[in-house]
């Protein structure tokens, strides 16, 4: 296999598709993303994780056809650490070693087998129906934290859609709860009934919602980051072992600017840079908070466990496995503040 495409579909295409690959301890392969490389000058490129499966096809200069499979987490820190000057980027598949070149990098990737790789079947009959992938998400996100987390009950551990009218309506329960949402759309076309399991939306969203970080004013705006387990220990010894009336500060020592932070959690995610959007500052946003806990350390033993650099991807891993718990937290505040949109 012999290809050359450009960075920037590449790095767009890498970072969804990995979304749904990961480790798993019996079947490496489904780690990697699945190269194809067509005569008509087009390279697809699959993923799969057996519950879900996604194909990207973009344009590219094909030299020589060819297959691969390809460890998505290795070839995605390699695509996004290349700068925005470098437009092309090679590829050639050498005896199982993966060869890229750009005008100003080079590396090589072992490759696996790309035979072992899953097919990922495909709907040969029945309705389709298009409808826009912000209204989807909105109508997923809207109820599926009513759904039960336990697989025993299908119909109950997942998102039930279907059409009426005008409207496409999604539904969740657990049978304590109930949400419904229902989204307007242009054309109303019957497509059946389709239930969607609860353990697969976070990977669903985590491939359509590809919204930017929102950064105030310059960005740099500094707080003191603690990670939550070291503060809720903080609290419990304040609660046991603190004397009534006195104030005691749980600090990380870790004092990072917003843009630094928000720059870290886009690199763990794979996601690239200019994904975050700068937008009016709040009125009288304070430019620090900092935190001194040397009280607390020295009257109540209380010391940091967890460093800053172990604990934010740590925390940044927490969240799209328990988007539901996000869902709660925004309806929540929804219903408490609203006048925030």
């Amino acid at each position: 296999m012999r290809i050359e495409c450009v960075q920037e579909k590449l790095k767009w295409s890498v970072s969804i598709a990995e979304k749904i690959s990961g480790k798993h301890m019996t079947l490496p392969v489904l780690s990697c993303l699945f190269f194809e490389a067509s005569k008509n000058n087009t390279i697809t490129i699959k993923s799969t994780n057996l519950d879900l499966g996604i194909e990207i096809i973009i344009s590219a200069k094909v030299e020589e056809e060819g297959t691969v499979a390809i460890p998505s987490a290795t070839l995605s820190s390699f695509v996004n650490g290349l700068s925005d000057s470098e437009k092309s980027v090679k590829m050639v598949l050498d005896q199982g070693n993966l060869k890229i070149n750009t005008p100003k990098s080079s590396g090589i990737i072992k490759t696996l087998p790309s035979d072992d790789f899953p097919s990922i079947p495909h709907v040969q009959s029945g309705n389709t129906f298009s409808l826009n992938a912000v209204d989807f998400v909105k109508g997923l996100k809207s109820v599926w934290y009513s759904s039960s987390v336990s697989s025993v009950k299908p119909e109950l551990s997942s998102v039930y859609i279907y059409c009426e009218d005008e409207f496409v309506i999604f539904v969740a329960t657990d049978s304590f709860r109930l949400a419904e949402k229902k989204v307007k759309i242009k054309k109303s076309k019957d497509f059946g009934q389709i239930l969607i399991p609860h353990k697969n939306i976070p990977e669903i969203l985590r491939v359509l919602e590809n919204k930017p970080i929102a950064i105030y004013g310059d960005g740099k705006h500094v707080r003191d980051w603690i990670f939550v387990r070291d503060h809720c220990e903080g609290l419990e010894l304040a609660l046991l072992n603190g004397e009534a009336g006195e104030t005691y500060n749980f600090g990380g020592r870790a004092e990072k600017s917003n843009l630094e932070i928000a720059k870290l959690i886009l690199k763990f995610m794979g996601r690239p840079a200019d994904m975050m959007q700068f937008i009016t500052d709040r009125p009288g946003h304070d430019r620090r908070y900092a935190m001194n806990p040397a009280k607390a350390e020295k009257e109540l033993g209380w010391k940091i466990q967890h460093n800053f650099e172990e604990a934010l991807p740590k925390t940044v891993d927490w969240y799209p496995k328990n988007i539901w718990w996000v869902g709660n937290i925004k309806n929540r505040g929804a219903q408490l503040n609203p006048h925030i949109k």
